[in-house]
């Protein structure tokens, strides 16, 4: 796959004034996920493509063969066709823990720093480089999006949605993304329900003593005119 990435993103850049890149990439909390890597074109971008001899379809078919051709690789390459004209090229690679998402990006020519979970915290530090050898920067938009599996405490993204940070790479051919994200802590959905059962749990207790105290039949006074019990005569 990263044999053949460069030259797909050469002629997008050489063809289109501006073309968009989107990975993204989803670790679920057991540390497996996807990555993804999109190509989005317009009506306009598959007509100059189409014109130039490079149907986007044509691009999309090349990383199939590319990735059917690594026996390593368990890659997915889907070609979408929208109604308004536009298409997009996904490529989606699982990964089972950080270890194969490391070297997922490596393979994509792209530094892992840091990706790994130590004390309860999944540390994220990945320099993406979309220059030299892998695209021309300055043509390229790139979106970069990763999705945490925990509550987000740090980044240096441009936006965050939920456990969802975005970087827009703007201008820039490269990034360092960085980020942290809370792991290990009980869900909040499990929380919730503990609270909330514990809360029923008293609410029914306190209508069951409620019920019990209005049904409790109450002692009969003594009549004044039942004679009063002798004491007990004390025992020998």
């Amino acid at each position: 796959m990263k044999k053949y990435l460069p030259v797909v993103m050469l002629v997008l850049a050489l063809a289109l004034s501006a073309c968009n890149f989107h990975f993204k990439t989803d670790i679920s909390k057991d540390m497996s996920g996807t990555f993804a890597f999109i190509m989005d074109f317009t009506a306009d971008d598959v007509e100059t493509l189409t014109a130039m001899g490079s149907a986007p379809s044509d691009l999309c078919n090349e990383l199939k063969a590319d990735a059917a051709a690594d026996e390593e690789s368990d890659a997915v390459v889907t070609y979408v066709e929208n109604d308004d004209g536009s298409v997009a090229c996904e490529t989606r690679i699982p990964f089972a823990d950080l270890d194969e998402l490391s070297r997922v990006y490596q393979d994509m020519d792209f530094t892992v720093n840091r990706l790994e979970v130590a004390d309860k915290t999944l540390y994220y530090d990945v320099m993406v480089t979309m220059d030299d050898e892998n695209a021309m920067g300055g043509f390229v938009n790139i979106i970069w999006d990763v999705t945490f599996p925990g509550k987000v405490v740090q980044h240096n993204g441009t936006s965050q949605q939920g456990n969802t940070v975005t970087w827009d790479f703007g201008d820039a051919s490269s990034m360092r993304v960085t980020a942290e994200s809370k792991v290990g802590g009980m869900n909040s959905l499990v929380v919730g329900i503990l609270v909330a059962v514990v809360l029923l749990a008293l609410m029914i207790g306190a209508g069951v003593f409620a019920y019990a105290m209005m049904t409790k039949k109450p002692q009969p006074e003594p009549s004044a005119d039942m004679p009063a019990q002798p004491p007990a005569a004390p025992e020998a």
